[in-house]
């Protein structure tokens, strides 16, 4: 093996690690149903890696249901640049983003749902994807967020995207949407690409370039469903979800049997090496 396919095969290696730990805390807490104690006790495990990292923190509460609604948030992490000659902060270009609840048919009694592929998986991805651009000192105009509800009718990203004001839309240049990235189901390392065509189309091919060299290959999707990118494209915002190729035939997903040792932390490393290159080019 040369030296470096050797320091590759380390990293990725050292890099499957801390997926794994990341992966296992949030799975550890039981449940994450967007009102289980659990997911505030992920929300603030994810505050303490944020913080270690020199971001901060806020949450952005907001409703979940119509009758008798109750509040749930998401976790929002940053380090923006002050606007020249203000004390105010620079408006966000990237967006990385992933939901933090899970569910399973006895969630909202109080039973488990880990939710490791769905989605401890793509919020341990934000979480290294954050820890490697603060050691790589390019966080620049970025942000990182972990959403709530995202099972229960995508309330957070919803919530989101209808508290931005019409220039940070116009700021945002790019959203980064992880959702259950955890299992490959093919021959060789496979990541599918979700969105549409003309809002999705130009981060596609970026993903597309730089594939090969994380060990991954790709397929898209144009008809785009069902997690937290959707309001984005609604709101006509350059998205892109990635997503492991086949996401509906998992029998274990929104189970009790959704658990940290199912998944390809491998695959997962490559995943986060491909979207650390894709965001470098940006700084």
């Amino acid at each position: 093996m040369s030296e470096e396919l050797q320091l590759m095969a380390e990293q990725l290696l050292s890099m499957a690690e801390r997926l794994r730990a990341h992966v296992e805390a949030f799975a550890g807490f039981g449940s994450r149903y967007w009102s289980a104690p659990g997911f505030l006790e992920a929300i603030e495990y994810a505050e303490r890696q944020f913080h270690g990292w020199g971001y901060a923190t806020r949450r952005q509460p907001f409703e979940v249901g119509t009758v008798a609604p109750r509040t749930c948030c998401n976790l929002i992490a940053e380090q923006l640049p002050r606007i020249e000659g203000s004390e105010e902060p620079s408006l966000p270009e990237i967006l990385v983003a992933a939901h933090l609840d899970s569910i399973a048919p006895d969630a909202m009694q109080g039973g488990p749902a880990p939710g490791a592929d769905d989605n401890a998986s793509g919020c341990a991805l934000v979480l290294e994807t954050a820890r490697a651009c603060s050691a790589a000192g390019f966080t620049g105009r970025i942000r990182f967020v972990l959403f709530g509800a995202e099972e229960v009718g995508l309330f957070g990203s919803e919530a989101y995207v209808g508290a931005m004001f019409r220039r940070e839309r116009k700021a945002l240049r790019e959203v980064w949407v992880l959702d259950q990235v955890g299992l490959n189901t093919r021959p060789e390392p496979t990541l599918k690409l979700e969105g549409y065509r003309g809002r999705s189309g130009k981060l596609m091919n970026r993903v597309e370039e730089k594939s090969a060299s994380a060990g991954l290959e790709t397929v898209r999707t144009y008809k785009p469903y069902g997690s937290d990118h959707m309001p984005f494209l609604r709101a006509r915002i350059p998205t892109l979800l990635l997503i492991q190729p086949d996401d509906e035939d998992d029998p274990h997903n929104h189970t009790e049997r959704d658990t940290p040792d199912r998944l390809d932390y491998d695959y997962m490393a490559r995943i986060a090496r491909l979207l650390a290159a894709i965001l470098r080019e940006k700084f």
